[in-house]
C-alpha cells in the first residue's frame, strides 16, 4: 500500500523544481563527482553512469520529501525532466504514482532511490550500480 511522504510529496517537488527554473544547488554531471556526492551524503559508493543514451544529468537539490534532507538528483531523459530521490533505506517509503507521475523505486546498498517521472518506464535506477571507492 502506497503511504505519504512525511514532507512534501514527490509529485510536489517535482513540479516546484520545474516551475522555479530545474537549477541544481550543485552542479554534478560526471561518475566520480556523482559517486563522490553518493559517497560523503549516504556512505555508498554508488552512479548513475553518465554516458547514458539521451540521459543529462544535471546535479543536486535537498528537499523535504522523506527526511528533511533528502537528496534529489535532477535528470532530464530524451528530454523530459526527471528527479531521483535518494534517502537512507531506514526512511523508506512505499510510494506510488502520483498526479500523472510515475514513482519507481530501487534499493541498493543502503539506500532507497524514487525516480520520479512522465515516462512509461524508468529510465535511470536500472543503470544505478555500486563501484569501488
Amino acid at each position: 500500500m502506497p503511504q505519504r511522504a512525511p514532507f512534501d510529496q514527490p509529485s510536489e517537488v517535482y513540479r516546484r523544481l520545474i516551475a522555479s527554473g530545474y537549477e541544481p544547488m550543485q552542479v554534478c554531471t560526471d561518475n566520480e563527482a556523482f559517486r563522490a556526492w553518493m559517497e560523503r551524503r549516504f556512505d555508498e559508493s554508488i552512479v548513475i553512469p553518465d554516458d547514458l543514451a539521451g540521459v543529462e544529468l544535471i546535479g543536486w537539490h535537498y528537499k523535504r520529501v522523506l527526511t528533511p534532507r533528502t537528496g534529489v538528483l535532477l535528470a532530464k531523459v530524451d528530454g523530459e525532466e526527471v528527479i531521483v530521490l535518494v534517502e537512507r533505506r531506514s526512511s523508506a517509503r512505499r510510494l506510488g504514482d502520483q498526479d500523472g507521475l510515475h514513482v519507481y523505486r530501487r534499493d541498493l546498498g543502503g539506500v532507497a532511490m524514487y525516480e520520479v517521472s512522465p515516462l512509461h518506464e524508468a529510465r535511470l535506477l536500472p543503470h544505478a550500480r555500486r563501484v569501488g571507492g
